[in-house]
């Protein structure tokens, strides 16, 4: 055991009978009671009655108790001494004593103990990461010292190199972010430095494989970029004219935009409710839905300024409605499209609407409607997840629009039992008196939302 003391040589006093002196007691104190193995330790104390300058003896047990240092009080009778912790798995008794003086009888404090275990820093790893991402790595140490510095360290050939510095918290604990930048198996170590005298530790090994990012899968393309329809199943239209590639309005990116125009009497479905200029994707172009699947959409709409949809009182059937993307169950049932996204009727200036229909009955719709008119006059870039589902609890909507999230992993039933879903797009309206005409371009299908962004 090394020790530090200032030792304060005293003039001896003339010796009184134990019925001369006064009562007088002495306390002891260890700090840490549980050391590191050489680490410093702080024995400290008082003396009562409060006396300047009285002698206190600290001492050792061995096989008997003998002084390691002596220390004179302070003005409020304390006294401290530094000493450092022994070996690991070492256990050391201390006490003090203070002296007789011509006033006040010896005092011996209780015996305190200061016990030295094993320091031990630990460190955590992943099993693997990939190329360039950050990972994390994290332990502790033990006993737990806040404060104490730690290294970690990643072997380069026969070297240790640095990979970052920190402390631990008052738990003992640390934690740091790195990445890699190749493919390789690394092998990382934690130092916790020197500390308070006590020497510095190393920690086993961790090794972390690192690998290549798969790559996003590509996208699968109805963008019109073909500059024909081509990409596509079928046209759903009355007059050749309704549709077109044209080159204006061009969305960055993308040189060719789809036009549709719909006219009075555009009908395509026998009927006079409804007129339409769709194309419509094949249940594969669409990604074969199915219960609990994720797809990702993207595509951009320019819908010209002043565009508006008829008002009921305005409507020639009663009823204005206007759906530009759509998706439709592969049977003709069900309340409605899977999903659909339409425009609010009856006003110069519409907001977004979103329908989904799915599962059994009439009892499983749900709508959505923007707060705030949708831009006109320029273009719109969606980005559309979907969690296929014929309940709420399965199916799922993420709707973005300009790289704003309205609506995020909103719960929806948006697939009919035993069906699966394709995509159209274009205008589909109740019958009107007024000519529309609507603009898409960079429409995309994939499985993940980086897929369809990129």
């Amino acid at each position: 055991m090394v020790f530090v003391a200032i030792v304060s040589v005293v003039s001896p006093l003339a010796a009184i009978s134990d019925a001369q002196a006064a009562a007088s007691t002495v306390s002891l104190r260890v700090s840490p009671a549980t050391a590191l193995p050489g680490e410093s330790v702080v024995l400290s104390g008082a003396v009562s009655p409060l006396v300047s300058g009285r002698t206190v003896s600290l001492q050792r047990y061995g096989r008997s108790w003998s002084t390691v240092a002596s220390v004179v009080t302070s003005p409020n009778g304390r006294f401290s001494l530094l000493v450092r912790a022994g070996v690991a798995g070492s256990a050391t008794s201390w006490r003090a004593v203070a002296r007789r003086t011509s006033v006040a009888g010896q005092a011996i404090s209780p015996a305190r103990s200061v016990a030295a275990i094993r320091q031990v820093v630990s460190l955590r790893a992943p099993v693997s990461t990939v190329v360039r991402q950050a990972f994390l790595l994290w332990g502790s140490t033990y006993p737990v010292r806040a404060g104490r510095v730690v290294v970690v360290q990643r072997l380069s050939g026969r070297s240790w190199v640095w990979v970052g510095r920190t402390t631990t918290s008052s738990a003992g604990r640390y934690s740091m972010r790195t990445r890699v930048w190749s493919a390789h198996t690394f092998s990382y170590r934690a130092v916790a430095a020197r500390f308070r005298g006590a020497a510095g530790v190393v920690s086993v090994r961790r090794l972390v494989s690192a690998r290549l990012a798969q790559a996003t899968p590509a996208a699968f393309r109805l963008d019109y970029q073909t500059g024909n329809f081509s990409q596509w199943t079928e046209r759903h239209l009355h007059r050749a004219a309704q549709e077109a590639i044209v080159s204006r309005p061009a969305r960055v990116g993308y040189p060719h935009t789809a036009r549709f125009v719909v006219a009075p009497g555009d009908y395509t479905n026998g009927g006079t409710s409804a007129e339409r200029s769709e194309v419509m994707a094949s249940i594969a172009q669409t990604g074969n839905p199915r219960q609990g699947q994720t797809t990702w959409f993207a595509w951009s709409t320019f819908i010209p300024a002043g565009t508006h949809v008829d008002s009921n009182a305005t409507s020639p059937v009663g009823n204005g409605w206007l759906i530009f993307t759509q998706w439709h169950g592969t049977a003709n049932s069900g309340p409605g499209p899977n999903i659909a996204f339409a425009l609010t009727k009856g006003t110069s200036r519409p907001r977004l609407i979103l329908d989904t229909n799915g599962g059994s009955g009439s009892g499983r719709k749900s709508e959505w409607v923007q707060s705030t008119a949708l831009p006109l006059g320029q273009w719109v870039d969606f980005v559309v997840g979907v969690r296929w589902g014929t309940s709420s609890s399965v199916g799922r909507m993420t709707v973005k629009t300009n790289g704003k999230t309205w609506l995020n992993n909103a719960p929806c039933a948006n697939l009919y039992p035993g069906q699966s879903a394709y995509v159209k797009q274009g205008i589909y309206r109740a019958s009107s008196r007024q000519t529309q005409t609507i603009y898409h371009t960079g429409t995309r299908r994939g499985l993940t939302l980086a897929s369809v962004t990129r």
